[in-house]
């Protein structure tokens, strides 16, 4: 069933474009949160304090340069516009202060 009532922001295109391709939106699922930083330091500490947030969370190398770190932090939920942009405001309030920033999610699709 499509909905097509999200926001017009970039949470909305994708949630828009996952419907298109069949996705099951009201189906939880892991989704992947990345979270950026210019130096490991900053990762470092805010991989902790998503931890201790009860996130799940993962630190690596960024691939496409040498100079920046990723956390991906993983969370189990419904796909909707509302938790995902809440969980971003979240990961934000925790990243912001150590110089980092939300760099998009991600999600396998299910299908009905």
């Amino acid at each position: 069933m499509a909905t097509n009532n999200y926001p017009n922001d970039d949470n909305g295109d994708a949630l828009r474009n996952m419907e298109a391709l069949g996705d099951d939106l009201s189906k939880e699922r892991d989704i992947n949160f990345s979270v950026a930083f210019t130096d490991i330091s900053s990762s470092a500490k805010f991989l902790e304090a998503a931890e201790r947030d009860g996130l799940r969370a993962k630190q690596e190398p960024d691939s496409a340069t040498e100079s920046m770190w990723d956390v991906t932090v993983t969370v189990y939920m419904v796909p909707s516009h509302e938790a995902i942009t809440q969980m971003e405001r979240r990961l934000d309030k925790i990243a912001s202060p150590l110089g980092g920033w939300n760099d998009g999610w991600g999600c396998f699709d299910v299908k009905s």
